[in-house]
């Protein structure tokens, strides 16, 4: 009975403190660790929510490259971290294509690590040479079949999202694909202008600046409608099965970190992505604004994607590296 007395003492005890702590919150400056290299989008977003926040939440910010091993490095110094409401994570979906690939993982993404808020949403484009003959993926498929591994395709990476998405989409339609590996976007998307893949498949940002010039042409989007500023049609539209292959970037936090806290930064983000730079930079990268959702929701979906692509590697015999 005392054991039982004391638990719930201390149980209300850490309660009161994290309410108390989140009415003086933040009191000190609050890192954002972005797990990959300056200059990438989900550096970009973390340095515009620096700004934004900073104003609004009256505290510097600092915002820590940790990059390494697909974003695990960093995320996992995070689910590592003390708990008290400073240290947050921006991750991207790799987030969930990650521990799917990747022996060993450093850390559990469905229980390490508490969402905070949804920053933003990009789909896969599925991109041809300019002057290709094909003017559909279901053209550009037919054409393929014949050949031993059916349809080529190049991603920037093994486990990535557009590579596993596109796994799923040729399993769902009972077509065969293989998959060329490039060592990052840019490779792939210059071997795709060349003729060397018939398809390469990479987010709006990787793939805009190169469809803007004449050099690859759209012929598919990995997403549930039309995305603006990209002139091709959805999976579906073309008698696909409708696999989405969203980008998608978040930020985290420490698990344990108190309720009240991640309640207020969510509103804070939620307020900043409202910024009409905010939405003018979003657009310029080929970045959507999420739907505002509450922690749990967003937990929901993370499980949901970590859980789908394990079942795409485990089904499809995925290696890293391979």
């Amino acid at each position: 009975m005392k054991k039982i007395l004391r638990a719930l003492v201390l149980a209300f005890s850490a309660l009161a403190t994290g309410v108390a702590g989140a009415a003086d919150w933040p009191g000190k400056p609050l890192k954002f660790v972005v797990p990959f290299p300056p200059g990438g989008t989900t550096d970009l977003i973390a340095r515009l929510l620096q700004d934004k926040l900073q104003k609004s939440l009256g505290q510097t910010v600092i915002v820590d490259n940790r990059p390494g091993a697909q974003g695990a490095i960093g995320t996992a110094m995070v689910a590592k971290a003390e708990p008290d409401g400073y240290t947050f994570v921006i991750v991207a979906d790799s987030y969930a294509t990650g521990p799917a690939i990747t022996p060993n993982f450093p850390f559990d993404p469905m229980t390490d690590l508490v969402p905070v808020a949804p920053l933003g949403v990009s789909p896969q484009v599925l991109v041809v040479k300019a002057d290709a003959k094909e003017k559909t993926l279901r053209e550009l498929w037919s054409r393929a079949g014949a050949r031993a591994g059916g349809l080529f395709f190049g991603t920037y990476s093994t486990g990535s999202l557009a590579h596993l998405a596109m796994l799923e989409l040729a399993s769902e339609s009972k077509l065969s694909a293989t998959h060329v590996p490039y060592k990052g976007g840019n490779p792939m998307v210059m071997a795709t202008i060349a003729g060397e893949i018939p398809l390469g498949i990479g987010s709006v940002g990787l793939t805009s600046p190169q469809i803007k010039n004449g050099r690859l042409r759209p012929i598919g989007v990995m997403s549930k409608e039309r995305f603006p500023g990209i002139d091709a049609p959805t999976l579906l539209e073309q008698g696909f099965a409708p696999v989405v292959g969203d980008s998608w970037w978040a930020m985290l936090a420490p698990s344990q970190t108190p309720v009240p806290v991640i309640e207020k930064m969510q509103q804070a983000i939620y307020q900043a992505l409202d910024d009409p730079q905010v939405r003018r930079v979003y657009q310029e990268q080929g970045v959507a604004l999420p739907e505002p959702v509450t922690s749990e929701e967003y937990r929901a979906f993370i499980n949901s994607e970590v859980q789908r692509w394990a079942a795409v590697v485990k089904a499809q015999n995925v290696k890293a590296g391979g």
